[in-house]
């Protein structure tokens, strides 16, 4: 959720001022996020959720496992339009939407239920009958068998393969599993890496009994990684997803592996009746995995499961520290209970200037969002750093966190310099702190604003901060 309203700050929403943020969990368990970009041709628009999906199929993602979207906007729960439902279902027929409310209320439902009548393959198939010459239509590569089609994939020939692989999508699944699961005997491990993939493409929920049976008997870790990618989001029971990432986190013979499947049984935290096996299976981890990757992921999940303990602290002050990225993310955001019992020269908190220059922004506004939580003053300079960072989202945490502190002259003179920020949502965001402090000495600054700013807006929101503090005087 977080994601998803940080990306609605970086919209381009000039005309309709309706900005809209969108992240989803892609099938690897990464976040990709997108806002939507308008322009002046409407029909060029591009929305929030189509952005985040192609930004997952760019990094070489093909599954998504739900989609949060969010717009400060909106006067009720924000939905997909048809076209973005058409678009999420192409790389996620199971996955679910998550619909953040104006007041942070969710709405959470399943694709197929927001859109049930989709345009998919089948569709695609009775079309293309009706409308095209066999002969000159993709469909004539059925006029071989899936068999025949299978063999062209380990022809020599560059060509031949990609036209294999194209006339593969031609077969539905139950028309191709049979020959598919041949090639998990081949000796080639790129070829049953495709393999993988393309079960998993064609049949969905389908596939996964297929998939999970040929993950058990597999011994290349890479051919086991794309199965474990594969597999995400398509268990048709949520019970049989936890135990099957449940036994690979904890007996995969491989680090990274080992590392895939316990990030995604990070996503069964947000179901209760996960929750206790979760955290006896991230104490196992924590203390026997031999990576110290999944060791530092285990004490995260701990954390973010409300669990304190000494040793998860250490280790989640050394994942701000950690070469993955998703982990500094992870453990910036979750360090508000940890900073809050900390005291001003604690050698802990000396160390945490490494996230306020962490190179990844998102690091850095979601360490602002910790130092908020945590109330802790000793936090206040770091904060008022933050408040000139490069980055638009970075400098708008840590305005947030800063207004969850008692208002003080200092803490004002942030809110001040905020007026003059490129950012018409920082400038905006800015007025209203200064509004509710209702200080006669930023009246000046409002003052200029509502003279000087190029925004209409900006300038009615500055002449109205104005009127309330001069009323409460």
């Amino acid at each position: 959720m977080r994601a998803a309203q940080a990306a609605s700050r970086r919209a381009y929403a000039p005309y309709s001022r309706f900005k809209v943020g969108a992240a989803l969990v892609a099938g690897s368990g990464k976040i990709y996020t997108g806002c939507n970009v308008e322009n002046a041709s409407y029909g060029l628009t591009i929305c929030a959720e189509r952005s985040a999906v192609v930004q997952a199929v760019g990094s070489g993602e093909k599954k998504i496992q739900r989609i949060a979207i969010f717009s400060g906007e909106a006067k009720k729960t924000l939905t997909p339009c048809g076209a973005c439902l058409q678009v999420l279902l192409e790389f996620g027929p199971e996955a679910r939407v998550e619909m953040i409310g104006p007041r942070g209320q969710t709405l959470a439902k399943k694709i197929t239920e927001l859109l049930p009548y989709a345009f998919n393959i089948g569709t695609l198939l009775g079309l293309a009958f009706l409308c095209l010459a066999f002969a000159g239509s993709p469909l004539a590569a059925k006029a071989r068998s899936a068999k025949d089609v299978m063999k062209d994939l380990k022809s020599e020939d560059l060509e031949t393969q990609m036209s294999a692989r194209r006339s593969l999508r031609n077969f539905r699944f139950s028309e191709i599993v049979g020959a598919m699961t041949k090639f998990a005997r081949d000796p080639n491990p790129e070829l049953r890496i495709l393999m993988a993939q393309t079960l998993g493409e064609l049949g969905g929920a389908e596939a996964a009994d297929s998939l999970r049976s040929l993950y058990n008997r597999e011994k290349e870790p890479n051919v086991r990684r794309a199965l474990l990618v594969q597999l995400a989001g398509l268990f048709a029971r949520r019970d049989e997803g936890f135990s099957f990432y449940r036994k690979a986190a904890l007996n995969d013979q491989d680090d990274t592996n080992r590392y895939l499947a316990l990030n995604q049984l990070s996503l069964f935290n947000q179901f209760s009746e996960y929750r206790r096996s979760l955290k006896k299976i991230c104490r196992k981890v924590q203390t026997k995995d031999r990576y110290d990757q999944n060791q530092m992921l285990a004490a995260l999940m701990l954390v973010e499961q409300g669990v304190s303990e000494p040793e998860g602290q250490e280790k989640l002050f050394l994942a701000l520290q950690n070469p993955t990225v998703e982990i500094r993310r992870r453990a910036a955001l979750h360090l508000g209970p940890l900073l809050a019992r900390l005291k001003n020269g604690a050698r802990e908190f000396a160390g945490l200037s490494i996230s306020s220059r962490d190179p990844d922004p998102e690091v850095r506004s979601s360490f602002c969002v910790s130092l908020g939580k945590s109330r802790n003053p000793v936090g206040l300079p770091i904060l008022k750093s933050l408040a000139t960072d490069k980055e638009p989202d970075v400098r708008h945490s840590a305005l947030e966190a800063l207004a969850s502190f008692e208002k003080s002259d200092a803490s004002l003179d942030v809110f001040a310099q905020a007026l003059n920020d490129p950012e018409k949502s920082i400038r905006s965001y800015a007025i209203e702190q200064l509004e509710k402090a209702s200080s006669p000495k930023m009246v000046p600054f409002l003052e200029k604003v509502a003279q000087d700013d190029p925004n209409p807006d900006i300038r009615f929101l500055a002449k109205k901060a104005i009127a309330a503090i001069k009323l409460q005087q």
